[in-house]
């Protein structure tokens, strides 16, 4: 647990590193389903608000992470890993209005990995 709760500081600090984007993208609510390209069906990306903290979900063909994420304006700061360990990682991202809700631009890294990868994500719906 005390890893989990390194890299989410990480991720804090990594994410404020960066310059801010418009302002009007500080106050977009997040919550919600995300698609991203070559989505299929029944993979899912999820974020649900629960007090300060945001909690997330990937759902995948290759299996399901959960994650930690903290936002501070228009940067979203996320720790993940699978529900039994094994793949932990962050992931830092730009919060951007879009046209049918708000998109997340950004990268991520697993703890094995050398090198980052560029992600983003788009709203696709509210939660249930």
């Amino acid at each position: 647990m005390r890893t989990l709760s390194f890299i989410a500081g990480l991720c804090l600090v990594l994410g404020l590193a960066a310059p801010a984007q418009a302002q009007d993208a500080k106050d977009v609510d997040i919550t919600g389903h995300y698609s991203w390209p070559g989505i299929q069906e029944g993979e899912d990306y999820a974020i649900l608000k629960n007090g300060e903290v945001y909690q997330v979900l990937w759902r995948t063909k290759a299996g399901n992470w959960i994650g930690v994420a903290i936002r501070e304006g228009d940067r979203l700061a996320v720790a993940w890993d699978f529900p039994t360990g094994g793949n932990l990682g962050v992931a830092v991202y730009t919060i951007e209005k879009g046209e049918k809700g708000p998109s997340l631009v950004g990268k991520w890294a697993s703890y094995k990995d050398k090198l980052v990868t560029k992600d983003a994500y788009k709203w696709s719906r509210k939660l249930e």
